[in-house]
C-alpha cells in the first residue's frame, strides 16, 4: 500500500502546483491547468472550460474578499 500512497501524494502535489500556477496566470493558463489536471487532457467543450475558468476566478475573488481575521476566528458562514 505504501507505493500507492506515495503515488497519490505525488499526484496531489502536482495538482496543487498546476492549479497554483494557473491561478497566478491569465485565463488561458488557468484553463490549461484545469484541462490537464481535472479533464486529464480529454475532450472538453471549450464553452464548458471557459465557464469553469470564470467560476474558479469568481470563487477565488470571493475568498480573497474575506478578511483574515474572520477566517482565523472561524466567523465565516460557508453555507
Amino acid at each position: 500500500m505504501r507505493p500507492q500512497l506515495l503515488e497519490l501524494s505525488e499526484q496531489l502535489q502536482a495538482s496543487l502546483i498546476a492549479y497554483d500556477e494557473g491561478l497566478q496566470s491569465d485565463d488561458v493558463g488557468l484553463a490549461g491547468a484545469l484541462w490537464r489536471r481535472l479533464y486529464q487532457m480529454g475532450d472538453v467543450d471549450i464553452h464548458d472550460l471557459e465557464a469553469l475558468v470564470k467560476y474558479v476566478r469568481q470563487q477565488i475573488s470571493m475568498l480573497d474578499s474575506i478578511p483574515n481575521e474572520k477566517i482565523f476566528r472561524a466567523e465565516v458562514n460557508w453555507a
